[in-house]
């Protein structure tokens, strides 16, 4: 059994704001190569740069948990964790993972042990299309109009009627059970995903 991971909005243990970060820390070069900014291009592919994280504004209200929500270089196979919840996850079998150290900044104070969590993780070609089923919402085009028979099926029908990828999963099954226990599946499925072997630890 595997759960999708979420984000906590203005609860006792987040604080009252939402997301707990804001953009980064004036002054800031957004339009440099090594951006925050350039980290939405690689979901679920290798960042080929070390993005510049110094720093990244903590809302005054927010409270320093384990994992923070962002909104500074956020992408859905991200997640800004400390260094304590990277411990527990290495523990664990993970997808191919990139970690870039951060730094916080907290009511004006520097706040170090955090890290830049991004998941090199793109699970569709181990996806059952025959079984699975899908949606473009926006179109109007629901799951009985859309039937792949494979990975290469699905993938000619974004190149000749998708090429923004407006198509979304709305039931997932893969061809054997996956073995990770933190994954993220890419493009039409933009959760990520962890066991539940993992998710009863970080309860625990």
């Amino acid at each position: 059994m595997y759960y999708i991971i979420d984000e906590a909005v203005a609860t006792s243990e987040t604080g009252a704001n939402f997301p707990q970060s804001e953009e980064m820390l004036e002054p800031y070069d957004y339009d440099s190569p090594l951006s925050v900014s350039n980290i939405s291009y690689y979901k679920g592919t290798r960042i080929p740069f070390v993005p510049n994280f110094d720093s990244i504004k903590i809302k005054s209200r927010s409270k320093l948990t384990d994992v923070i929500s962002v909104t500074a270089g956020s992408s859905t196979s991200d997640m800004l964790i400390s260094k304590r919840f990277k411990e527990l996850l290495l523990q664990y079998n993970l997808v191919e993972c990139q970690f870039f150290d951060v730094k916080l900044n907290h009511k004006n104070t520097v706040i170090e042990g955090y890290e830049w969590l991004h998941l090199v993780s793109d699970m569709r070609t181990l996806v059952d299309f025959e079984k699975s089923r899908f949606a473009i919402p926006m179109q109007h085009i629901t799951d009985d109009m859309l039937v792949f028979r494979n990975y290469e099926t699905y993938i000619q029908f974004c190149l000749e009627h998708d090429p923004k990828s407006y198509l979304r999963s709305k039931e997932i099954y893969f061809i054997n059970e996956s073995k990770f226990d933190l994954f993220y599946i890419s493009k039409f499925d933009q959760n990520i995903y962890i066991s539940k072997l993992l998710r009863d630890v970080i309860l625990e």
